[in-house]
């Protein structure tokens, strides 16, 4: 007795250029959750390592110099465990709070709708405006400029120099300026033992100016 088997259509076979591009395909794919996952492990990574350099945090404080090293601080980790742009800003935003955080919820609200990619630069820029801004900056300049050591030692007056000199390191172009205005601002009876040259650096001047003033405290006892 015969059965009528229903007749069932051969596949069409593949060829050889199709199985190619399958193959491709299949291979593309898997590289990218490769990538993908490969992307991800090394940002946890580089959040666990930047939590582990217990990064400081920055909420309601008005004082440029406290903003300022807030910046410097966080960057000092950056550079350290090598983050992307993106992660500077991202980790960054972790360590705001407060009145602080409030602003940068704001902040990022425009910048969404505008469609930026917000940089590191542009984080800073948008951070100093706020916290730091450059008439500020200038009048914190003016005060370097018009420094003098007075009845302080030399230790003392170097403190507030190269605090305020942080404070406007991209207004002074070079170290020889630097240096210059840390010269003119010590006490005349340091200065006048002092070779003082275009060539000199800061640091050397300082540690000269100790020196000399060491001499003279002999000299009174």
């Amino acid at each position: 007795m015969k059965t009528n088997r229903p007749l069932i259509a051969a596949e069409p076979a593949m060829n050889l250029g199709d199985v190619c591009d399958e193959i491709c395909s299949l291979i593309r794919e898997g590289l990218r959750v490769v990538a993908a996952r490969q992307t991800n492990e090394e940002h946890n990574s580089k959040f666990n390592q930047f939590f582990v350099c217990q990064p400081p945090w920055f909420g309601e404080d008005t004082d440029p110099l406290v903003a300022k090293r807030w910046v410097l601080g966080l960057e000092n980790i950056f550079d350290c465990i090598g983050c992307s742009d993106e992660q500077n800003v991202s980790f960054a935003c972790l360590r705001l709070k407060d009145s602080a955080l409030s602003w940068w919820i704001v902040s990022k609200r425009y910048l969404n709708a505008d469609g930026a990619a917000v940089t590191w630069e542009k984080f800073k820029d948008l951070f100093y405006k706020r916290y730091f801004p450059s008439w500020l900056k200038h009048e914190k300049h003016r005060e370097l400029w018009k420094l003098g050591q007075g009845n302080r030692t030399v230790i003392e007056y170097d403190e507030e120099f190269i605090t305020l000199s942080s404070l406007v390191s991209e207004l002074n172009p070079d170290d020889s300026l630097e240096a210059r205005l840390f010269y003119e601002g010590l006490r005349p009876d340091i200065s006048r033992q002092l070779c003082f040259t275009d060539n000199v650096s800061y640091s050397d001047l300082r540690n000269s100016a100790l020196l000399v003033e060491q001499c003279l405290n002999r000299k009174d006892v």
